[in-house]
């Protein structure tokens, strides 16, 4: 029984056993079963922790960035939109036929934003938005509205800091221009 339990050892292992042999080999070649420290640094089984550890945050942070370019992109477009509505509506309200209200630049650029599901409240118009401006000084002048919109997009990251050791939230942010010009026909 002692005999069976040295040769599963041996072939598990696949090392040699004192007092046994492989074939053709001569007695005088024995070698001590002992586990040495190289074959017990080819053990990884911890490995895929540790490197999931280092990977996963670095994946994390990849797929934030992604949709906070995502998310600021889909603002800039929206509010480029908006700014080229708001233009237009301003050149065509001040015509000879339309209603003695004229439409508010600002209400427009509001509505698209409204649209796309973008709070409308941080928007900020120039105030020279609201009044015609000459665009181009040949002649004839054209006189036209010159749309400036802003809008502050923010985002909240998590940051540890230090005396006492806490997570709070770093708010930071962009401030996203659009400019746009609608010519006003006469």
């Amino acid at each position: 029984m002692r005999i069976k339990k040295k040769i599963m050892a041996a072939q598990i292992t696949g090392m040699k056993v004192r007092g046994m042999k492989k074939r053709g080999e001569d007695s005088g070649e024995k070698k001590i079963a002992r586990i040495s420290y190289a074959s017990a640094m080819r053990d990884d089984s911890g490995a895929e922790i540790a490197e999931a550890a280092f990977v996963l945050p670095l994946v994390f942070i990849l797929i934030f960035g992604i949709m906070w370019f995502g998310r600021a992109f889909n603002i800039y477009t929206t509010l480029n939109r908006a700014a080229q509505e708001a233009a237009a509506a301003a050149a065509v309200s001040d015509c000879a036929t339309c209603a003695a209200n004229p439409v508010n630049p600002l209400d427009v650029a509001s509505s698209v934003l409204r649209a796309a599901h973008i709070d409308p409240t941080p928007l900020v118009m120039a105030p020279s938005s609201l009044v015609p401006t000459q665009l181009s000084s040949g002649p004839p002048p054209v006189v036209g509205f010159a749309v400036d919109l802003s809008y502050p997009y923010s985002f909240k990251l998590n940051g540890i800091t230090c005396c006492p050791l806490t997570l709070t939230p770093i708010t930071s942010g962009i401030t996203i221009h659009a400019h746009a010009q609608a010519l006003q026909e006469n």
